[in-house]
């Protein structure tokens, strides 16, 4: 297979002809912001990226990007095109629904109260891929390789990386955004620690009735939270975490039933609801890397620590690592 965007020359199967000072392993949001803050913080230097082969699942899975996220994006040139392109977040509602004596009031958080127009912009995990990559393949030392990465070892003080059909390179620093299961971190050495929650998150997208109002409203449950995401007029994507039996039943509807349980479990706020993307399912699981980086190698994103999607913490410190990278390499 041949890579997808701009090569200095050609790959020889088993033969490494060309060495990239930085290869950035791992296609998702993370690793493609990584890629360009790169280009943007060391002009000097060529970056490979290896993409890899997938892409995400049209399952509704989406992210909200707030805070210093937004100024890193403006910062790469995608700032504006993200806003075009995604739901404004102008307020932020929680609801205890968890069936306590005690219950907590409804609370409204909104933008304008500190000050600000919108808290931030939601768009779907694939429509952000999408935006990235339109903006890597205008970026002239950028390489994409459409390929996985199956194999990297470090010797004498360069790292050496094989593909899924066997071509070769190198590089002086290697930027692990490949995951939970890293194969880069592997490599590396860094030792890390794992852990499980009794909570399936599932994902999907729905059309309702009534107008959200750019408000996202997170439900409080006995099982977890139900969020609802703004995701344009009539439109919000959800994350609806439930024990694992309670998932795998609500899975097992057909979608009729499942978008009325939804309903249900929202108490109707935005009136009936219908499904408009299909349904994923997710086991929760975190981890934390006893450290973030080893010779020649950094971790950023999910290869260095993963949370249940709550509050819209992991894009955002992904994001986060990513430009904090490119800042320390650029001072090195």
């Amino acid at each position: 297979m041949r890579p997808v965007a701009r090569r200095a020359s050609a790959w020889h199967t088993g033969q490494m002809v060309e060495r990239s000072k930085i290869a950035v392993v791992g296609g998702g949001p993370v690793g493609l912001v990584a890629a360009l803050s790169l280009a943007r913080t060391l002009p000097a230097c060529t970056i490979s990226l290896y993409a890899g082969r997938r892409r995400p699942a049209p399952d509704g899975r989406a992210a909200a990007i707030v805070g210093r996220s937004i100024e890193v994006l403006d910062g790469l040139g995608v700032g504006e095109t993200f806003r075009a392109a995604g739901a404004p977040l102008a307020g932020i509602r929680i609801v205890d629904v968890t069936g306590r004596l005690l219950r907590a009031p409804t609370t409204l958080f909104r933008a304008s109260d500190v000050g600000l127009p919108v808290f931030g912009v939601s768009l779907e995990t694939a429509d952000i891929v999408r935006l990235l990559l339109e903006r890597i393949e205008v970026e002239p030392r950028i390489s994409v390789m459409a390929a996985d990465v199956t194999a990297i070892s470090r010797d004498e003080g360069v790292w050496h990386l094989i593909d899924d059909e066997g071509h070769s390179d190198s590089a002086r620093f290697v930027v692990a955004a490949d995951g939970q299961n890293s194969l880069a971190r592997e490599a590396s050495g860094i030792p890390l620690r794992r852990w499980e929650y009794p909570q399936t998150a599932m994902t999907f997208a729905v059309r309702h009735v009534r107008d959200h109002e750019d408000i996202s409203t997170e439900f409080h449950t006995a099982e977890g939270p139900f969020t609802l995401v703004p995701a344009g007029a009539g439109r919000s994507t959800v994350v609806w975490m439930a024990k694992h039996a309670t998932s795998t039943r609500m899975m097992a509807l057909d979608e009729a039933g499942f978008a009325r349980a939804a309903e249900r479990t929202c108490q109707s706020l935005l009136g009936e609801l219908t499904l408009d993307s299909p349904r994923g399912a997710y086991p929760m699981r975190g981890l934390l890397a006893r450290r973030f980086s080893a010779q020649g190698l950094a971790l950023v994103g999910e290869t260095g620590h993963a949370f249940p999607p709550i509050g819209a913490q992991g894009l955002n410190l992904g994001i986060r690592d990513a430009d904090t990278l490119a800042v320390a390499l650029a001072k090195a």
